[in-house]
């Protein structure tokens, strides 16, 4: 049986706890942090992002349903990360998902059954994407990486905002992140036409994280606009973001919302779900900042602190701090991610990325990947090892 987030999340936090007294549990959150490299936007947070009036209590936690679909799908957004090869990863699954590998099925229980159609790069920056088909549940996921390079991050901060092709003539949206979607559209959309024709699925998916999840939004406003047009047959969409910046102004925000409502209206009230999650301490969806005319296209986002999801009402769409009332009946355990961040949505993004670095398969090739890993992750447990017995 898969395991709903808030379930994923306490067994997470039972088995990193398991046989460790409180000592060594601070010590391994000790270690968790101490070892990030990665840019976690906390400061970003504490600087842009601005805290709701509104108290989030137990009768705003997400249905299971909802909960249940994220602990699945971030699996896949996280797989697409660019210093990786999802091609690799997916043939190597077995062996990846045993216990103390990267993908360990007891944390990543949604990959397995699931077909891996192809990866693609786009041709501004190296964006990375690729697409797979879900038999189970008749999904076809189409998952795009977040920032990873140098090259992507100067499109990232390029701010300036430029008209929308195809819609109303004051839309605009951010230059850096349209740029790096026309890099990679026509790929991504031929991958899921030639899926759709060989797969026939009910629903595609669109994910990703952070910058990730803006190009998934572009796509998915393509795909609702030009549906049939673009794969051949109209289809349920389903866009699930996280940590997601905000894309453009208020015109395209209402654009975006118009095309939703029209395609509710022609195809059912359930043939489009927008899953947007902000995550506790993350400034990633502070930004662009709200002065310089930027807003969130997502009307209904959600909320994850402390392993459980939250709906945030409409009309406090816009922050991404609030105050969290505790539920003291709750059993989803203690959080194992206290501090929050934009790298640490129900996984360890880090920790993963991490794993694929040691493994090494873009520079060095397939083979011999799994003693690499092995070397690396023994000297890594050595290096902290001693820290650990010098208390430092």
């Amino acid at each position: 049986m898969r395991l709903s987030l808030p379930r994923l999340i306490a067994k997470r936090s039972t088995e990193s706890k398991k046989s460790l007294d409180v000592d060594d549990a601070s010590l391994q959150l000790e270690q968790m942090y101490a070892a990030e490299k990665a840019v976690n936007f906390r400061w970003i947070s504490r600087l842009l992002a601005t805290k709701s009036s509104y108290v989030l209590s137990p009768k705003d936690v997400a249905p299971p349903c909802i909960s249940h679909f994220l602990a699945q799908i971030i699996q896949f957004a996280q797989l697409a990360i660019g210093i990786s090869s999802p091609d690799f990863l997916f043939r190597n699954l077995d062996l990846l998902s045993r216990p103390d590998f990267p993908l360990d099925k007891s944390l990543y229980d949604a990959l397995g059954g699931s077909i891996f159609i192809e990866s693609f790069i786009g041709d501004v920056a190296q964006l990375q994407g690729y697409t797979v088909y879900r038999p189970e549940q008749k999904q076809l996921v189409v998952a795009f990486s977040g920032t990873t390079t140098v090259r992507q991050a100067l499109h990232d901060v390029n701010a300036l905002r430029v008209h929308y092709s195809g819609s109303p003539p004051h839309c605009l949206v951010h230059s850096g992140f349209y740029s790096l979607y026309r890099g990679i559209k026509e790929l991504a959309i031929r991958s899921l036409r030639n899926s759709v024709q060989k797969f026939h699925p009910e629903t595609i998916v669109c994910t990703g994280h952070s910058m990730g999840g803006a190009i998934a939004y572009f796509l998915c406003l393509d795909l609702m606009r030009d549906t049939e047009e673009l794969l051949g047959k109209d289809m349920n969409i389903i866009v699930a973001v996280f940590g997601c910046p905000r894309l453009g102004n208020p015109e395209l925000a209402s654009y975006w919302r118009s095309l939703a409502e029209s395609y509710r209206e022609k195809h059912g009230p359930r043939s489009l779900l927008e899953v947007s999650v902000k995550g506790y301490n993350d400034g990633v969806p502070a930004l662009p900042p709200a002065f310089l005319g930027y807003v969130h296209v997502c009307t209904n986002p959600y909320f994850l602190c402390e392993g459980q999801i939250y709906c945030v009402p409409p009309s406090e769409c816009e922050h991404t701090v609030f105050t969290v009332a505790k539920d003291e009946n709750s059993n989803t355990g203690p959080s194992i991610f206290p501090r929050g961040g934009h790298n640490y949505y129900v996984q360890d993004l880090e920790k993963l990325g991490r794993s694929m670095e040691w493994i090494d398969v873009v520079s060095s090739g397939e083979e011999g990947w799994e003693e690499r890993y092995k070397k690396k992750k023994a000297q890594w447990e050595k290096k902290w090892m001693n820290r650990g017995s010098r208390g430092t």
